[in-house]
């Protein structure tokens, strides 16, 4: 039987605990160590006795590991090229120390014993590395998007001496899984070390990867925490002269390319699927975590990556509990507390640490107004078609009958003939961006406050383009103004349109495929679904709403989450020794 009133009195004894952890985190500690404690078979007055001997522990560690993190110079640029207050800065690095160890130990409480002291410093070094990485390297222009210099896919210029393409012909706009080099053999250590040298280069002289890219690179860089780094690169180098399999730069999740995530001799990482709340809140600093985008997004910026995030765990703060079952209003009016408080991530293009919620408020915001923009430009042309047919008409819409079009729709590319309506008149839409951004984009909305305006506000647009196909109840809108900037070597292409289909007599909505990237066979993960925009009533066209419950339908709730391997059996403990990960805990 658990007693609620001994657990509160050990969550509340601040003689057990560093002064730097939360009371909300002490709950989540306690409740970790209590259901460790009761799988080993521990109960009544022993039990409670058990956890205070094991807090007590916990906190000798933390006070003993708290300035032991091999960081010195990272940490170090971090501080100084941070604008805030260094004395503030270096609180604020110490309360994520302790927050991580209690973390690690709360995941793991055999880490509390002295006997697994190189074990745990192998294991927290490399998620601290990899955090003061993403926040203060990654972002701070080290790395960069493809899209930045013209889709070209790069590692920088010290490093490519290290580094080759695994397929030498693979054109430089295309992803470009790296491999190391006759001259990254020889050295593996400096062959990454020297991603992160980018002295005197020019921005699109340096890295030039997206997310998933640069995530490997990340964690690759993380195993040089190592107790011997050359030794544990030049084992992995050797095994089976399977040099693919542990230095490739590429997605880390990829089920093409195999990756040093995938290791099953030496187990450095393993993957889970988290996709409930009580998961969720095992997530601790350092945590590599997957999930989804809204499918709707590539549909609006086609071609575009974002089918999912590739982010680390930056903070746990007050291990703020969310719900997914949030209705719209509470969604928009999200507190700037929870935000502060909550689970906070990073990853490549993030200027700073972001909660969960808030990224999916933000990309709610952006699905709204593209949805009522391609539905108030619906609305347009279906009534000027009710009305004119396809007629030209001077000052408002010109028709081009019977094109051949070359149309990219859903990453395919097909030919289609079509009608093309080329409208100049001004439409107005639903914005929910800052009324100050001079374009409506992923690149604005991903940075505006986090004080969002709560209620949309009309913006006005003038010129489009619609290709209506021969068929009735299907057209396309596409970005440009005009006809005269569809040409593309002579061929007329369509390569940002929006598809709007007819269902029935009642609504007309935009189609698009939920890509499943954990699903291995790729013939199922395509799963195609539509998105209605528009009702019909009477002779009336009207704009269906995108709410909250439409966007948190989507399986968002699931989480795939990367973290270090852990096991202390003997076995394992030495297989770690002979890699050079860690000292011989035997010794210890």
């Amino acid at each position: 039987m658990r007693d609620k009133r001994k657990e509160k009195d050990l969550i509340n004894n601040q003689k057990l605990w560093h002064k730097l952890y939360s009371i909300k985190q002490r709950e989540w500690f306690t409740k970790k160590i209590i259901n460790f404690n009761i799988d080993k078979g521990v109960s009544g007055q022993s039990l409670y006795n058990k956890v205070e001997a094991d807090i007590k522990e916990s906190k000798n560690r933390v006070y003993e590991l708290i300035n032991a993190f091999k960081i010195g110079r990272r940490e170090l640029y971090g501080i100084i090229n941070n604008n805030n207050n260094n004395n503030f800065k270096v609180l604020e690095i110490k309360k994520i120390k302790v927050r991580l160890i209690y973390g690690v130990i709360g995941l793991n409480p055999e880490f509390a014993l002295a006997q697994y002291k190189s074990y745990l410093d192998f294991i927290l070094n490399r998620r601290y590395r990899s955090i003061v990485t993403m926040r203060d390297y990654v972002n701070r222009e080290y790395f960069y998007y493809p899209s930045k210099c013209n889709n070209k896919w790069s590692i920088n210029l010290k490093a490519k001496l290290y580094w080759e393409k695994i397929s030498p012909n693979e054109p430089d706009d295309k992803p470009i899984p790296l491999k190391l080099s006759n001259s990254g053999k020889t050295d593996p250590v400096k062959a990454v070390e020297k991603i992160f040298d980018i002295t005197n280069e020019s921005e699109c002289e340096r890295n030039l990867f997206d997310c998933s890219y640069t995530m490997c690179i990340v964690l690759i860089d993380s195993l040089l925490v190592s107790y011997n780094k050359n030794t544990l690169m030049e084992t992995l180098l050797k095994k089976n002269d399977k040099v693919e399999a542990y230095f490739i730069i590429a997605n880390p999740l990829s089920i093409t390319h195999d990756c040093f995530l995938r290791d099953r001799v030496y187990g450095l990482y393993e993957i889970k699927t988290f996709t409930n709340r009580e998961e969720w809140n095992d997530l601790v600093i350092g945590d590599y975590v997957y999930f989804k985008n809204h499918p709707l997004l590539t549909v609006f910026m086609p071609g575009a990556p974002w089918i999912g995030e590739h982010a680390l765990i930056i903070d746990v703060s007050d291990k703020e509990e969310y719900d997914l079952e949030i209705d719209n209003k509470r969604l928009v009016e999200f507190s700037f507390r929870t935000l502060r408080n909550g689970y906070k991530f990073s990853g490549h293009g993030m200027k700073k640490p972001m909660h969960y919620i808030e990224w999916f408020r933000k990309s709610l915001f952006f699905l709204k107004t593209q949805i009522s923009r391609a539905a108030n430009i619906a609305i347009v042309h279906l009534e000027n078609i009710k009305v004119h047919g396809k007629q030209t008409q001077n000052g408002f819409v010109k028709v081009h009958q019977n094109q051949q079009i070359e149309l990219m729709v859903n990453n395919k590319l097909q030919m289609i003939e079509c009608d093309i309506f080329c409208y100049t008149t001004r439409f107005e839409y639903d914005c929910w961006t800052d009324p100050k951004s001079t374009e409506i984009g992923i690149y604005k909305i991903w940075n505006i406050n986090a004080e969002m305006k709560t209620e949309s506000w009309k913006r006005p647009e003038t010129d489009f383009v619609i290709c209506h196909h021969s068929k009735e109840d299907l057209f396309f809108i596409d970005y440009k103004k005009d006809i005269k900037y569809m040409y593309k070597d002579g061929k007329l292409v369509l390569d940002s349109a929006i598809q709007i289909i007819k269902e029935n007599n009642y609504y007309w909505s935009i189609p698009y495929f939920d890509q499943d990237e954990t699903e291995i066979d790729p013939q199922k993960r395509k799963k195609p679904k539509k998105h209605k925009i528009l009702k019909v009533e009477g002779n009336q066209l009207s704009e269906i709403e995108f709410t909250t419950k439409d966007f948190f339908n989507h399986d968002l709730a699931r989480f795939l989450v990367v973290r270090p391997y852990i096991d202390f059996s003997a076995d394992y403990l030495d297989k770690l020794h002979q890699l050079g990960a860690i000292k011989s805990e035997r010794t210890n």
